[in-house]
């Protein structure tokens, strides 16, 4: 009981932040009612896994761990499919919050960090946003974030217990996002640093600890092949399968900019200039997603005082920055796209070394005396706070009043023939995923449903012109019924198909 009320003590300063942390993601799903596009498949997974089993998950998805728990939730307590995801993600974010903070405290061996290192972290737009999405990635980060707690305390303090929680914590990761593995790969490198043979030994079990389970789940998916669904069957060759199409990807990429961009005098030199684009992108990006008060503490604190982990930790450290960051370079390289989810892991750890700076600042800032340092002392949480209001997603009134309105007017028996995923999931009619999935497509190839129960829910975008011809070409066929506008010329078009002419 002593050592409980002893540990509960060390961690209050955690354990009261991390309240706050619910505050923050309860302030974000009222905010944003909607769920997110990716939400909606996750959401329907969990559906189906809830009526036929795990299996059926995969019918869809090659990774519908995240469902299943969705399911278990609605199956245990009642709720629904989207309160059950509410809950879950609480959890993730609980777990987000404890493990980015104990990081923050073993890379710098401070507690006086955690206040700083929470400021940061709860007042970043971007992850205040993901709060409110129905995501893998809540999870992954916060199982991630965990296992590079339990791998710097091994090399800390030792220990082979810490190293089987830190990949248990990334096979667990893993079962979210498969590139966890990545890591599991990488950080035992920095093992060998030290180079002795205990660290070589290390090295090799933590190794194991990831390679034996792999190889054991790959030869159960061998042996059992026929009894899965194709996406579970492809599971063990992803990997190569992925190495082999990035380069292929890049190429095609490369002849594309060649035909389309550059002079013939330059296609030579395509491939370097787009690597080139492509990595300044990169860094945009990551600037953009860790945020421009953040940027600055770095830079500040970079001047002020040592930011850097403690020296033992800083192989592991930059090892775990620089494989987070590789693989987004690589996914950009595959898909010449970036969101800001796949930069978040190398968010997350300079935003443990900004904490360190903001922490040195306050504190040299508190030592001064005068009326510039009063000013710097006030002025740091308003840019905090402002950084906080402009970054968060604008919310999309028109969106919902289409979705009142057909709360209101439509039968749920109402056969919805809809483009946008968010205004299906919350409709409460009947939607088909394959519609929605090929709306574009049945357009292109006049097959849209033209049944007299149907009702059409079409979302027109700036610079949807295409959409828009193809929807004009049924003008004669539809009879409107409303309409939402939003910014930016979003608007959502309700229209209702005639009855067929004798």
């Amino acid at each position: 009981m002593n050592t409980l009320r002893a540990a509960l003590r060390r961690h209050r300063d955690v354990l009261l932040l991390a309240a706050a942390s619910l505050v923050l993601f309860l302030f974000a799903n009222l905010r944003s009612p909607l769920p997110n596009e990716d939400g909606v498949l996750y959401l329907m997974l969990a559906e189906r896994i809830s009526e036929g089993g795990f299996a059926a998950g995969f019918d869809l998805f090659d990774r519908p761990l995240y469902s299943a728990m969705i399911a278990g939730i609605h199956a245990l307590t009642g709720l629904s499919f989207v309160s059950s995801a509410e809950i879950l993600n609480a959890a993730c974010v609980l777990g987000l919050v404890v493990a980015f903070l104990e990081l923050c405290r073993e890379l710098h061996h401070e507690d006086s960090v955690i206040p700083w290192a929470a400021a940061l972290l709860l007042a970043h737009p971007k992850l205040n946003n993901y709060f409110a999405f129905v995501i893998r990635d809540l999870g992954y980060w916060a199982l991630l974030l965990g296992s590079f707690v339990l791998f710097m305390r091994h090399v800390s303090c030792g220990g082979r217990h810490r190293l089987a929680g830190w990949a248990a914590c990334v096979l667990l990761a893993a079962t979210f996002k498969p590139e966890a593995l990545a890591f599991g790969l990488v950080l035992p490198l920095a093992l060998l640093w030290r180079g002795r043979w205990r660290a070589l030994r290390d090295a090799l079990f933590a190794w194991s600890l990831i390679l034996l389970p792999l190889s054991a789940a790959a030869l159960l998916l061998g042996t059992r092949a026929g009894a899965l669904a194709p996406p579970a069957r492809e599971l063990p060759e992803l990997p190569a399968e992925l190495l082999a199409a990035i380069p292929r990807a890049f190429a095609a990429a490369t002849e594309r900019y060649a035909t389309s961009v550059l002079d013939p005098y330059s296609s030579d030199v395509a491939a370097w200039s787009l690597a080139g684009g492509l990595f300044t992108l990169l860094v945009v990006k990551l600037l953009n997603t860790l945020g421009p008060a953040q940027v600055a503490l770095l830079g500040l604190g970079g001047r002020i005082g040592a930011v850097l982990p403690r020296e033992p930790l800083r192989p592991a450290f930059f090892l775990a920055l620089g494989c987070s960051t590789v693989m987004a370079g690589l996914f950009l390289a595959y898909r010449q796209f970036l969101d800001t989810r796949y930069l978040m892991v190398p968010a997350f750890l300079l935003l443990a070394l900004a904490a360190r700076a903001l922490q040195l600042l306050v504190t040299r800032l508190l030592a001064g005396a005068g009326i510039a340092q009063g000013a710097a002392l006030v002025a740091i949480p308003l840019v905090l706070l402002l950084d906080f209001s402009l970054g968060l997603d604008r919310s999309k009134p028109h969106m919902l009043a289409c979705v009142e309105w057909m709360h209101a007017n439509l039968s749920p028996e109402t056969h919805l023939f809809t483009n946008d995923k968010q205004i299906a999931a919350v409709s409460g009619l009947r939607w088909d995923w394959d519609e929605l999935r090929d709306a574009a497509q049945l357009f292109a190839e006049g097959r849209p449903p033209l049944g007299p129960d149907t009702v059409w829910a079409i979302r027109l975008r700036e610079g949807q012109g295409t959409l828009a011809s193809a929807l004009g070409s049924y003008a004669d066929r539809l009879a409107p019924i409303t309409q939402f506008t939003g910014e930016n010329a979003d608007r959502i078009v309700l229209l209702k198909p005639l009855p067929a002419t004798p």
